[in-house]
């Protein structure tokens, strides 16, 4: 079972399955959380003293400020996807492991592809070191 290779329409009904939709809301949910924490921690005692979590959601502007695990451009809801670093292909026991789901940009996503995450890295630090020795 540890090999076994999800066909085209396996990966296309997991896709388009309630129980990938659910994933990725909570997951996008959850993110947005830990930042409302962050920046409720953030806050000083003296604001948080006089203002509720409640009030503080409301008036504070809220700013989601994820980056794309690979390139680490601004994450935007035009842009944003949830990646599996380990493609379907290669883990699909993993297809809902919070581990193995990361923010991406759209660009970034269709890059990957199929392709394993150690090349995806090695080949983005390549790509940086010869941008900045070009500069």
């Amino acid at each position: 079972m540890s090999n076994y290779k999800p066909s085209v329409q396996e990966k296309e009904l997991f896709y388009d399955s309630t129980e990938w939709k659910n994933f990725r809301k909570s997951y996008w949910k959850k993110l947005q959380e830990e930042q409302w924490e962050k920046y409720w921690q953030e806050w000083d005692d003296y604001h948080r003293h006089y203002f509720s979590w409640s009030e503080y959601k409301i008036w504070h502007p809220f700013e989601f400020t994820v980056k794309c695990t690979y390139c680490k451009c601004q994450l935007t809801k035009e842009n944003a996807v949830l990646d599996h670093m380990y493609p379907l292909s290669m883990k699909w026991k993993w297809r809902l492991h919070p581990k193995n789901i990361v923010p991406a940009c759209d660009k970034c996503n269709k890059m990957k592809g199929g392709t394993h995450p150690i090349i995806i890295f090695y080949l983005l630090n390549r790509m940086k070191d010869i941008i900045l020795n070009e500069r």
